[in-house]
């Protein structure tokens, strides 16, 4: 899951990177900016719940609801 959105908001970044409305780069505008941030954040969220889970069922669910969570936010923000 995790592999997935990390691919999606690579994707989406080299989009708004290449991509020019009003004669400069869609990752110009604040807008963009701060979604494309908040997807990265969610991003780290899950990396850490991930490499933190360790063997224990609380661990272990903590991190597929962090990854799921991400997922879902990740793919909002692409599309």
């Amino acid at each position: 899951m995790t592999g997935a959105a990390h691919g999606a908001y690579r994707l989406t970044r080299q989009y708004v990177s290449e991509r020019e409305q009003f004669g400069s780069p869609l990752l110009k505008l604040p807008a963009v900016g701060r979604q494309l941030a908040l997807a990265r954040i969610a991003l780290a969220e899950a990396d850490t719940a991930l490499s933190l889970a360790g063997t224990t069922p609380a661990g272990i669910t903590v991190a597929a609801l962090t990854a799921s969570r991400t997922a879902t936010e990740v793919a909002r923000i692409a599309h």
